[in-house]
């Protein structure tokens, strides 16, 4: 099976049974990801699972850099500029959310697995 899936409502309920669980909420998601953290979680997977792209690994993360940073958008015939968050108009800002939020989460279940042991 695939790591985080379960056969049927009971399964799960065994799980559940046995952990501690926390939730949390985040608030304004897309403009509190930094797209430059995001970038370097994306190199730095490509290159520790050793992904050898067809194009240089700088030239993909240069046009996201570019798709994100320079995403443009008027208000009240008043025109802004995003420079440092992923873009919320944008449709590459939902992977990238996801992506900084399962490093977040894959952070937190280390340093988790650390205090338990």
């Amino acid at each position: 099976m695939v790591k985080h899936t379960v056969m049927d409502s009971f399964e799960l309920m065994g799980i559940l049974n046995k952990i501690d669980m926390a939730s949390f909420d985040f608030q304004s998601l897309f403009t509190n990801v930094p797209v430059r953290e995001v970038m370097q979680i994306i190199c730095d997977y490509v290159d520790k699972k050793q992904i050898r792209p067809s194009l240089l690994v700088s030239v993909p993360e240069r046009l996201l850099l570019l798709c994100e940073t320079d995403a443009s958008l008027s208000f009240q015939g008043n025109a802004y500029r995003q420079i440092d968050d992923v873009a919320m108009a944008s449709p590459l800002s939902p992977v990238l959310s996801d992506l900084f939020m399962a490093n977040l989460e894959q952070k937190g279940a280390n340093i988790l697995e650390h205090a338990i042991l």
